[in-house]
Formats: C-alpha cells, structure tokens, sequence
C-alpha cells in the first residue's frame, strides 16, 4: 500500500495493524488509481470488527477489483479468504507477497498452477521493494478494461474467477 500510494501508514499482512481504512492514490501508465487499505482479516464471518467492516465495505462500496494480499510462507491461512472472495464473484487479484523472501529461502512454489485452478491471478509480489507491484498494477488494468468492455454483467463475473469449489456431495445438495 505504502510503496504503490507513496503513503506512510503503519501496515501488514495480519489483523489488528488497520484499524479503519486508509486511502491513497496511485498513477500507472495512463491510469489513476484510489487505492483502500482494509483491515486485515482471514475471513469475511462478520465474527470480529475487521471481518465486519471488510465485509460491510465490499458490499457497500463494490470495489472494481479487490488485491487479495496473501503472505507466501503461510497459504493456507489465507486461502480461505481468496475462496470466499471468488464465490462473491469479485474480480480478485492476488498478490502473493513476500514471494522474494520465500525465493531466498530455498523454497518455491508453482503459483502459476494455483492460478490456473483458481481462475484468479496471482502476482508474485514483495512489498518492501515494490517488487511485482508494477505487474499488479498491469494486471488491475487489464480486469477494469475487461469489465468495462463487457456488455453484460453476467459475463463480468464469467471474465472474472468462476471455478467451481466442491464442498462435498451433502453440503452441494443443500445449496442448491
């Protein structure tokens, strides 16, 4: 957020560092950006103050696309959020921060598989260089163009992330 908005708020990739929101603005190429800090949560359960004011923004504000901000070295925590996201049928971008420290540590990951099953893209990020971010910021363009060229609002949300997540034959029957 800092690096993207030229900001100087105190941030990071758990809850309870936002209390509220924060704005910034950024210019890419020929595009300004309004840029909104959210709390950070891993869920949308509306259960703590972040969850919920997450939540009431997302729906209140209809963002044109939501960064998904998910730390590398622990996934699983996060996904559970970028699933939830999906099923919003928001366009989500996902930047997978702390990819460069993850790197540097010996380990990888196919991110690139992910996003494929996922139906979501994912941006390997670093978010104290600013590294990835220009991609981002690429990418965040090229969904608003997507969106905007769309006719139809049922397409928007095809263009999107549509996979299916099974939840298992008892739970699939009650939802539909």
């Amino acid at each position: 957020f800092n690096i993207a908005s030229g900001s100087h708020e105190h941030v990071g990739n758990y809850g309870g560092v936002t209390i509220d929101s924060k704005e910034g603005r950024v210019k890419h190429k020929r595009y300004t950006f309004k840029i909104v800090d959210l709390p950070g949560t891993y869920s949308l359960s509306a259960y703590s103050p972040e969850e919920l004011f997450v939540r009431k923004h997302i729906f209140e504000e209809q963002p044109d696309f939501i960064i998904n901000v998910v730390a590398a070295s622990s996934l699983e925590r996060n996904l559970y959020l970028t699933t939830e996201l999906i099923e919003l049928k928001a366009p989500v971008i996902v930047a997978l921060n702390m990819y460069d420290e993850l790197q540097e540590s010996g380990r990888e990951f196919d991110y690139q598989t992910l996003s494929e099953m996922l139906n979501v893209p994912i941006i390997p990020t670093g978010g104290k260089k600013g590294v990835g971010i220009p991609k981002l910021l690429d990418k965040a363009i090229e969904l608003h163009t997507a969106s905007t060229s769309s006719v139809n609002d049922d397409n928007k949300a095809e263009r999107y992330n549509e996979p299916k997540i099974d939840y298992g034959r008892v739970l699939e029957k009650s939802i539909y």
